[in-house]
């Protein structure tokens, strides 16, 4: 019955303020039809910036996981340059980190918007900004792989993050680098970001574990000499382990 409400409701033609009226609800499944038929081109040929901006109001307040799954999904139907306000309120919503499709759907709204700010003038770039909001792990790590991705494009923005890294928290430290790491993945040598050295001699005496990780294995992408060396001796010191191992008593021999 909840479910044939709406769509009799759209089926004999409510008009589009009606449905604007509905994302006010008591009841979360009117809601989140509203949110699903105003993206309906029978009811809104296009989702015009005040729109927009209702929508992203009401992902703002909204606490019930279905209806934000629809915002997400209404993400992709808004014109890249009206998605910020709506992007800005998805991205935040970590009760769902660890839902199964909330966080990919927010990612298909939003990497074209991390695609476009490249080619925005330097001043009014804001993938760094998001980076920063962001509350769901796999975004952090989306938006700093894709803006790695366009290396020699966003060298400005990568030298944002680097110098703004300092100043995060463990988490976004670990995805960002995560994502910066994903991004060079086979490649055998990239020039670093401004302030990448000076960065990591903030950072790492401090470090957890695998923000320090990521921190070598990129400094060995970027020609890195101390890295380099710090993982020679590691695969030295593996070396001696496995022929200790390997000349050892019986028992330490592999069945």
């Amino acid at each position: 019955q909840t479910c044939a409400l709406p769509i009799s409701l759209h089926a004999i033609g409510c008009e589009k303020s009606w449905w604007v009226e509905r994302l006010a609800d008591r009841q979360e499944s009117v809601r989140a039809w509203a949110v699903r038929l105003l993206c309906d081109k029978s009811v809104s040929p296009s989702i015009d910036p005040p729109l927009a901006q209702q929508l992203a109001m009401l992902a703002a307040r909204e606490q019930s996981p279905l209806v934000l799954l629809h915002l997400a999904s209404a993400l992709q139907k808004i014109d890249v340059k009206d998605r910020g306000p709506l992007a800005n309120a998805l991205i935040t919503r970590d009760s769902l980190h660890d839902d199964l499709a909330f966080p990919s759907m927010v990612w298909y709204g939003l990497e074209p918007m991390i695609a476009a700010d490249s080619r925005l003038p330097a001043g009014s770039r804001r993938a760094v900004s998001m980076l920063e909001s962001a509350k769901i792990p796999v975004l952090q790590k989306f938006i700093a792989r894709r803006l790695a991705s366009d290396w020699d494009a966003n060298r400005e923005t990568l030298a944002q993050i680097v110098e703004r890294l300092p100043g995060w928290g463990g988490e976004l430290q670990r995805e960002s680098l995560t994502g910066l790491r994903d991004a060079v993945v086979g490649l055998r040598k990239v020039a670093p970001p401004t302030g990448w050295e000076a960065m990591v001699r903030r950072v790492e005496a401090t470090a957890e574990p695998q923000v320090s990780e990521r921190l070598r294995e990129l400094s060995v992408v970027f020609g890195d000499g101390r890295a380099i060396e710090q993982l020679r001796e590691l695969a030295q010191l593996l070396g001696r382990c496995f022929d200790t191992v390997g000349n050892g008593p019986d028992r330490f021999h592999r069945q």
